[in-house]
């Protein structure tokens, strides 16, 4: 029964929507509506100041939350609040003019060097989460960041920084958002913008330092291209989107109106003349040195070549001389060439072998369209900081991959200038000293091609965790095209959970048991979920093969590293976790609390629902309300301390009209059903749910094979007697 229609019955004051004390009490709310006391404030405040005064005002409160993006969320939602709840007061006017306000601090060119890496990582999070007014709010800011600098010192650090988010951020979709922006594919950053052409003029002009930052940021667009590009070959080839790049730069110059083409040359001029000396050598050189340089001025080398008929003793012995050679050692070489950069250390010790990891996975799963198989269940470690890896065609039995792993291993680590095995196509004498230099060596070990190996340095396991460490023997191989595919599911994922939710998770949690045999199959038998200890956070525990391992989700269901999962070794990986973690996390806090869907998600339907029910009594969640109904305050007042993942009835309420799920008066409020204390109690141990359809999201971009009813029916009767049915 409606609890209205019980206060109305019984003729009881009923108090609808948001509570006045939010406006007359706000300190009372900080915990849970944070900077809500700072907005009311300044609400108040700005209608009791003169117009002319107000500009001085919103500066006030502007300033220490224009350099904070996740505030931005906050301000926003609760000036809509205020909105809503005081509508004759023209919070609009407030909002814009604030927003306004924030937008010229975060960009101011002096404020720049307080862009840190993180800081941009957090910006380009919050751009790829946000929608509506503040999602336009993040793009304007973002392109004004990019377009404030007016030296090259200022552009070249900036982008540096920007950089270095790109390369050391675990989100691809982040690292997206940052390579598009440093290829001005950005409408609002093209290559002929002004910011772009102090970052151009880094290539030549400021000082050392700034030269060496410059070609880092160069770079690393390279390995991030191939990753974001590749099809699972190893291609020595340029990336398509920094070559176009490259060409958008040289187009841009026609884009250019005269007057302002004059006076960038006079820009130019002005850094010729502040030192002569350093132009003419660095264009002495570069001229000098074209085949060998120029190029590679705008397409750097990296560690990503195919060493098909390299002879291995001369390549690693060309390597040596070469990082051994005096003139690397001189200026301007050892500025374009920088081993000791911070970016580039970044890139060669950090990113490089994640991406190799990645590289060669799409490499293995195109092989085996053509008959290879995997000879190796993990690498094996030949040094300290060097393993390998094995593929062959097939059908082989288990002595013919032993004897094929001790014959090469064999040839690596023995290191003999003669040829190994009648089979080996050449001696594998320095092959370990070039995977040392390039990250990894890709090559055929015989003749006939049927068995290729992979040299690649390797991360320490114990910077790794335990469930990274296994994490790919437990998923499908996909290529780097489902890879994208499975991000863009991902993001869709995340913004039904953060929009679409009807339940919480609480404290004492539920244990979702995977009930798709292909998941089965692969290991996989439950999945743990419970509120952590630390405000916005999900605790995750999940099974395989008996043995359990744990990690954290934040507020945006992302991955927290630590724990069991203390980094990624591939993008495959994370892809493959968050989807499957979060398509089962989906089925139980989006799904509706009512019995008649309930009974249809639910393995067994009737039979587990009615357990269900004896287990939880009744549980909190949301209820859409008939049309022409409200919350009251009083539910308001309980849903900001109740476990859902968004406490706000407002802002809840506006999230689901932005997804067509009620929302309005017109289309049915929700309102916050408490539930029963005992289902919270954290004694208690987690419901056990088992829902038909977790794995459709998964399916959708995830080739995992077809089941027949018979085994749906089979594993349907196993499932509910393992839950105790």
């Amino acid at each position: 029964m409606d609890r209205r229609f019980e206060q109305r019955a019984n003729e009881e004051s009923f108090l609808e929507g948001i509570p006045q004390e939010v406006w007359e009490k706000p300190g009372d709310y900080e915990e849970t509506l944070p900077l809500i006391k700072r907005t009311v404030g300044l609400v108040k405040q700005f209608g009791n100041t003169k117009p002319n005064k107000r500009g001085a005002l919103l500066d006030q409160y502007a300033q220490p939350v224009a350099r904070n993006p996740q505030a931005w969320k906050s301000l926003i939602n609760n000036l809509d609040l205020i909105s809503e709840l005081k509508p004759e007061l023209n919070v609009t006017e407030i909002r814009n003019q604030l927003f306004t306000q924030i937008e010229a601090l975060a960009t101011r060119r002096a404020n720049l060097a307080q862009w840190k890496p993180e800081k941009i990582e957090e910006l380009m999070k919050l751009g790829l989460d946000a929608s509506g007014e503040l999602a336009g709010t993040v793009e304007r800011v973002k392109a004004s960041i990019f377009n404030a600098p007016r030296t090259p010192t200022e552009a070249v650090d900036l982008h540096h920084k920007a950089a270095w988010a790109m390369i050391s951020t675990d989100d691809n979709q982040i690292r997206e958002e940052l390579f598009s922006i440093l290829c001005f594919e950005k409408p609002w950053f093209p290559a002929k913008s002004l910011g772009n052409f102090y970052f151009t003029l880094g290539a030549n002009f400021p000082d050392d330092a700034t030269w060496e930052k410059y070609q880092a940021v160069i770079g690393a667009l390279k390995p991030v291209g191939l990753l974001l590009e590749t099809k699972g070959e190893f291609v020595p080839n340029v990336p398509k989107r920094v070559q176009h790049r490259d060409l958008r730069l040289l187009e841009s110059q026609s884009l250019i109106s005269e007057t302002e083409q004059i006076a960038r040359e006079r820009i130019v001029l002005q850094y010729v003349n502040q030192n002569p000396q350093r132009f003419a050598r660095i264009k002495a050189y570069v001229l000098n040195k074209e085949d060998e340089i120029y190029a590679d001025l705008l397409q750097p080398k990296a560690a990503f070549e195919v060493l098909e008929g390299v002879d291995f003793l001369k390549k690693s012995q060309e390597l040596k001389e070469e990082k051994n050679n005096p003139e690397n050692q001189t200026w301007p070489k050892n500025i374009i060439y920088s081993r000791n950069e911070p970016l580039n250390v970044l890139v060669r010790e950090a990113f490089f072998p994640k991406v190799y990891r990645t590289l060669w996975e799409s490499y293995q799963r195109v092989a085996r369209e053509r008959g290879f198989e995997k000879i190796t269940n993990a690498p094996i470690q030949l040094t300290d900081d060097v393993e390998l890896d094995l593929i062959a065609k097939g059908p082989l039995t288990l002595e013919q991959k032993q004897e094929i792993v001790r014959e090469v291993r064999t040839a690596l680590v023995i290191g003999d200038t003669e040829v190994p095995s009648p089979r080996a196509v050449q001696s594998l004498t320095g092959v370990i000293d070039i995977a040392r230099n390039l990250t990894s060596v890709v090559a055929n070990y015989d003749k006939a091609g049927n068995i290729i190996f992979n040299v690649s340095k390797r991360l320490p396991e114990e910077e790794i965790g335990r469930l990274s460490s296994i994490l790919e023997y437990h998923r499908p191989f996909f290529t780097l095209e489902q890879i994208k595919a499975i991000e863009t599911q991902i993001g869709h994922l995340r913004e039904d959970l953060q929009k679409g939710f009807t339940r919480a998770v609480g404290r004492r949690g539920y244990t979702l048991m995977v009930s798709d045999p292909f998941l089965r199959r692969l290991g996989y038998k439950e999945i743990t979920v419970n509120q952590a200890s630390t405000s916005n956070r999900l605790h995750v525990r999940m099974a395989i093969d008996g043995e359990e391992y744990n990690f954290d989700l934040n507020g945006d269901y992302r991955i927290i590293f630590g724990q069991d999962l203390k980094q990624i070794k591939n993008a495959q990986d994370k892809a493959w976790l968050e989807v499957l973690v979060l398509s089962h996390l989906k089925k139980l806090i989006c799904t509706s609390n009512e019995e008649d869907e309930l009974k249809t998600e639910l393995v067994g339907g009737a039979r587990q629902y009615e357990r269900y029910r004896k287990q939880v009594g009744r549980a909190e969640h949301l209820r859409r309300q008939k049309p022409g109904w409200n919350y009251s305050a009083d539910a308001f007042n309980k849903c900001l301390k109740s476990n859902l993942p968004v406490k706000n009835l407002h802002l809840i309420n506006r999230m689901k009209a932005e997804i067509g799920q009620g929302g309005t008066k017109e289309t049915g409020i929700w309102t916050y059903v408490k539930g029963a204390e005992y289902v919270d109690n954290p004694d208690a141990k987690p419901i056990k749910l088992a829902f038909t359809k977790a794995s459709d999201d998964i399916r959708k971009v995830v080739p995992l094979g077809r089941v027949s009813q018979e085994e749906l029916t089979r594993l349907e009767e196993d499932l509910l007697q393992e839950m105790g049915y």
